[in-house]
């Protein structure tokens, strides 16, 4: 399916591109999340008079995330957790202990930069204490 981006989704495009995707991504992910049209030529045209309010609301976005990058600038968290004799973390409780060290720093949209090709894995299999 061609859709026509709404706004920079990584590992894709910038907002205006038309790109082809696979049906699913499209009608579960970028579509009812407001991220992409179908790529049709009345969509084409409605999206000419709206890029210019795009592209402000990609501004405003940008400079919030900017504020929150500067707050968090050179912050380290530490974060208390039992591990096993070998000396692997158990990840339990841990991706929940994680967003509660920043609080402070929340921001309502934080999920909405995240990609949807990554997961966030805060105690990889790999982890252990040093």
């Amino acid at each position: 399916m061609e859709v026509i981006l709404l706004e920079r989704v990584a590992k894709l495009g910038q907002m205006g591109d038309v790109v082809r995707v696979k049906n699913g991504f499209a009608r579960n992910f970028l579509l009812p999340q407001g991220k992409a049209l179908r790529a049709t030529a009345a969509n084409k045209s409605k999206f000419e008079t709206m890029k210019v309010d795009l592209q402000a609301r990609n501004e405003t976005a940008k400079a919030g995330a900017d504020k929150i990058g500067s707050k968090l600038n050179g912050q380290s968290f530490v974060v208390l957790r039992q591990a096993s004799e070998t000396g692997q973390l158990s990840c339990a409780g841990l991706q929940q202990e994680l967003p509660r060290r920043g609080e402070g720093h929340r921001s309502q949209h934080q999920h909405d930069r995240l990609s949807p090709h990554h997961r966030f894995d805060p105690c990889p299999r790999s982890a252990s204490i040093v």
